[in-house]
C-alpha cells in the first residue's frame, strides 16, 4: 500500500490509501470526500447521498472564528439536491436540528448518518434569506458514473494543471480544435507504468494530426520530474497542483483517461489498462471529425 496526502483545492487534507489491482490502482478516501460518498465504515447499512460538491466559508475572526458553515461549489445533475432545488452558492446552515458551525466535515458526516431514502430537513442562507428543502437521500453513484453523468458533452471544469518541465500553465481551451487525452496517473502507479508504453505509441500515431496528449499527475512537481528524468516522455507531463482532477472530478482511480473532442467536450472516461487499450479506435474515430 502506499500512503498519499491530498491537498485539495478548497477542500480539507485528507488521506488517500492506493491499493495496487492488475489494470488500475484505486484511491479510496475517507470522510471529507466532497460528494458526500466514502469508503470509510459508517454506521449505517446504505449511506445516502446529497450531490453536492462543497468547500467551507472563510471564518469570520471578527464574529466567530470557530463558526465556518459549509458552501455548495456545485449541484450534480440529476442529484436529490439539483431535484430539491439547491444551487450553486448556497451556504448551508444545518441539516435538521443541527446547525452546521462545523464545515463541510461536519455536513457530510450527518449526511452519511443517514440511509439512502431517508428524507432530511437542509435549512440554507441564500443571499441572505434563510430556506428551507425537503431532500430524499439517494444511493451514492459509482464514481465512474459520477464523472460521466455530470461531464460526458461538456468542457472540463477549469484544471490548476502546470507543466512539470516549465512550470507554465498547461491550458484545455488552448487545445481547441485538436483531440485531447489526459493520462491522469501517479508515480507509483504500477498499472500506470504498464499503460505508459501504449499512451505513446497512440501519441506516436496521431500527434502529426494534432493530438495532444497530457500525462497528469498531482504529486508535487519535484516528485514527477524526478521520475521523468529516468523515464521521459514525448507528450506533455503535467503536474495538478491544485489537485483540481480529484477534487473537481472525483476521480479516485489510476490510471484514468480522459478524452477531449475538438470541441473541447469530454467525449470518454476509460480506466486502467484495458481503457489504454480502447483509446486508440476512440481517438481515431475523433480525428477525422471536422474542426469548427
Amino acid at each position: 500500500m502506499n500512503l498519499l496526502r491530498l491537498n485539495l483545492y478548497h477542500f480539507v487534507v485528507f488521506v488517500v490509501i492506493s491499493v495496487v489491482f492488475s489494470s488500475i490502482c484505486i484511491a479510496q478516501t475517507g470522510a471529507e470526500s466532497a460528494d458526500g460518498s466514502s469508503s470509510a465504515k459508517n454506521a449505517v447499512e446504505r449511506p445516502g447521498w446529497l450531490g453536492v460538491g462543497l468547500r467551507n466559508q472563510e471564518a469570520d475572526a471578527e464574529q466567530n472564528p470557530k463558526v465556518i458553515y459549509p458552501i455548495v461549489k456545485n449541484v450534480f445533475r440529476n442529484s436529490p439536491a439539483e431535484r430539491a432545488g439547491i444551487l450553486a452558492g448556497d451556504v448551508v446552515i444545518a441539516i435538521g436540528d443541527t446547525e452546521l458551525t462545523g464545515g463541510m466535515k461536519q455536513m457530510i458526516s450527518i449526511v452519511q448518518s443517514h440511509n439512502e431514502g431517508t428524507e432530511v430537513v437542509v435549512r440554507i442562507d441564500r443571499n441572505g434569506k434563510n430556506e428551507t428543502f425537503r431532500v430524499v437521500l439517494a444511493t451514492p453513484p459509482a464514481r465512474g458514473d459520477l464523472i460521466k453523468n455530470e461531464w460526458i458533452g461538456r468542457p472540463l471544469p477549469a484544471l490548476a494543471l502546470r507543466d512539470v518541465q516549465t512550470d507554465e500553465v498547461v491550458s484545455l481551451p488552448t487545445h481547441l480544435g485538436k483531440v485531447v487525452v489526459i493520462d491522469y496517473w501517479a508515480t507509483w502507479c504500477g498499472p500506470c507504468k504498464v499503460a505508459m508504453p501504449i499512451i505513446e505509441e497512440l501519441y506516436a500515431r496521431y500527434k502529426d494530426d494534432g493530438l495532444v496528449v497530457i500525462g497528469v499527475s498531482d504529486e508535487e512537481r519535484q516528485v514527477v520530474e524526478k521520475f521523468e528524468i529516468n523515464r521521459p516522455v514525448e507528450y506533455i507531463m503535467a503536474y495538478d497542483a491544485e489537485s483540481s482532477i480529484a477534487s473537481n472530478l472525483f476521480i479516485n482511480s489510476y490510471p484514468t483517461f480522459l478524452v477531449i473532442d475538438k470541441k473541447g467536450n469530454l467525449t470518454n472516461v476509460l480506466l486502467g489498462v484495458p481503457g489504454a487499450q480502447q483509446l486508440d479506435s476512440i481517438v481515431g474515430e475523433l480525428i477525422k471529425q471536422p474542426t469548427q
